[in-house]
């Protein structure tokens, strides 16, 4: 069998590409002292599919976890990208300029398995797509929250937040309504309603019923983690996969909005 052989070198290639993305993370996880156990905490993932991202034995990881890995290691998250869309067999990598590395690495979606019924049309993607990075932008601008680290905050700390809320607020809701314009227009039933009905709603009622998943952690950071999972779940279906399971994160945002819900509605019925 001859070394040159084209058809060895594409068997071998996405191989190469996996080992050379675990190294490199291995590489960044031992340059910054950490452990797998503080990378979960960092990342929100699941301790197992922290664990699975760097075994040799275990499929590679999905875009959301290189994505994650990347920004707790304080590493660029486009070559680590290139690197697993090429260990996945896909034709080339997708980038799109002017964004953040979570916005910039967004993958574009595949087309569907011959015979398959679409999820949506092309058109529909490419427009949830471009809501999606909007979001992404946008969510990186919210404004720290000053308010919940003092114990007494003035009134003019209280004032001057609640302005600049309000302000970011005015830009988030046009943004959120737009993505859910498209999201509606989604053929498949489940990711629909994950969309339209759930994700996007949270993300709408962001400023309060919202506060337990901003306790002690970074809002930008939920708010991109909320947004990466949803876009993750399109991508899956694309390819003719499951939705993918819930990040933690996606889950405790949900759980928040739900608390608030009924916390809302008892006090209506004590009214």
């Amino acid at each position: 069998m001859s070394a040159g052989n084209p058809a060895d070198h594409e068997q071998t290639e996405p191989a190469q590409a996996l080992a050379e993305l675990r190294r490199q993370l291995a590489n960044a996880l031992a340059k910054n002292g950490s452990t797998k156990q503080q990378l979960t905490q960092r990342t929100g993932l699941r301790r197992t599919t922290v664990s699975n991202a760097f075994s040799p034995n275990q499929p590679a990881p999905t875009d959301r976890t290189v994505a994650a890995l990347a920004k707790a290691l304080r590493l660029d998250d486009g070559p680590l990208l290139d690197l697993l869309r090429t260990a996945r067999g896909d034709e080339r990598p997708h980038a799109v300029s002017g964004g953040t590395s979570n916005v910039r690495s967004m993958p574009a979606p595949r087309p569907d398995a011959a015979g398959s019924k679409p999820v949506a049309d092309e058109r529909v993607i490419s427009e949830l797509k471009q809501a999606f990075l909007a979001l992404l932008r946008h969510a990186s601008k919210i404004p720290p929250d000053d308010v919940s680290r003092l114990d007494n905050p003035s009134t003019e700390i209280v004032e001057r937040q609640r302005g600049a809320e309000h302000a970011w607020d005015q830009e988030w809701q046009p943004l959120v309504a737009h993505a859910r314009m498209a999201a509606l227009e989604i053929r498949h039933g489940p990711l629909r309603r994950l969309l339209a009905d759930e994700g996007l709603r949270y993300l709408a009622d962001w400023n309060d019923d919202l506060r337990y998943a901003f306790f002690r952690r970074s809002r930008p950071w939920v708010l991109e983690q909320t947004i990466t999972y949803l876009y993750e779940s399109v991508l899956a279906l694309q390819r003719g996969e499951a939705i993918p399971e819930p990040s933690r994160c996606y889950r405790e945002v949900k759980s928040s909005w739900e608390l608030r819900q009924e916390e809302l509605r008892a006090v209506y019925d004590e009214e």
